[in-house]
């Protein structure tokens, strides 16, 4: 069933706020809905993952490399926003990409949807770190220790952010 009875409450600069006929809240982004995240797989059977200062939860976060599609080019497709996202965030690069899933990422209270990519044999190209706007880190992490890091990550104080099993699960498949 589709709603034609919301109305925007407020928009921001990158969010929009609104609200249905009976009353149910939810957010939208300003400048599109779809994120792209990666789960960044070296031929060595590791990892790639970001960790970032995140406003809304005040913490670092332990993530997978993801973005916004169209985020800079209005025509850019998913797979270009994610290969654009793996570099300019890590400095990998892939050769061989696969759209693993997609969907909603929190349904209860905002559109936006997520297409989470496999890139296979990864490997480091650049120098990664976000743009002008970011600073993050990278960590290149085998997938036969990661519980093991995640745990030491967590007692530094850092969240890990949940798809980071997502792309453990994926990685443990295609070994």
């Amino acid at each position: 069933m589709k709603r034609t009875d919301s109305r925007l409450q407020y928009g921001g600069r990158f969010l929009e706020f609104w609200e249905t006929g009976d009353g149910y809240e939810y957010i939208k982004r300003s400048q599109g809905s779809v994120v792209v995240g990666i789960i960044a797989l070296t031929a060595q059977g590791e990892l790639v993952l970001v960790d970032q200062y995140r406003p809304p939860v005040d913490n670092c976060v332990i993530g997978l490399p993801a973005g916004l599609v169209a985020d800079e080019v209005v025509t850019e497709t998913e797979l270009a926003a994610a290969q654009r996202e793996l570099f300019e965030e890590t400095g990998f690069w892939s050769p061989e990409w696969e759209l693993w899933i997609k969907g909603p990422l929190s349904s209860g209270s905002s559109s936006e949807t997520m297409s989470l990519f496999v890139a296979r044999d990864a490997e480091k190209r650049g120098a990664g770190g976000g743009d002008q706007s970011e600073t993050i880190d990278v960590h290149v992490v085998p997938v036969t220790q990661l519980e093991v890091w995640l745990k030491s990550q967590e007692s530094l104080g850092k969240w890990v952010d949940p798809k980071v099993l997502l792309g453990a699960y994926v990685a443990r498949c295609m070994h």
